[in-house]
């Protein structure tokens, strides 16, 4: 199983860099930028929500003497 986990990154990573390289050719490296952060904030905004919200990160830190 850590195998699919290494060729999954492996490929992943990869083919980041195959469309940053076609991107730049067509896109503005600014935009192109905001748009991978875009994407990004957007994939990852679920997972943050379903992690709990501020009163879970606070039960997550030490309690402060």
């Amino acid at each position: 199983m850590p195998w699919v986990a290494l060729v999954i990154v492996y490929l992943v990573w990869g083919s980041t860099y195959l469309a940053i390289r076609v991107g730049v050719q067509t896109v503005p490296p600014f935009m192109l930028a905001g748009v991978r952060y875009f994407v990004a904030g957007a994939l990852l905004l679920p997972v943050a929500v379903r992690m709990g919200g501020s009163e879970a990160r606070r039960a997550d830190h030490a309690m402060r003497a």
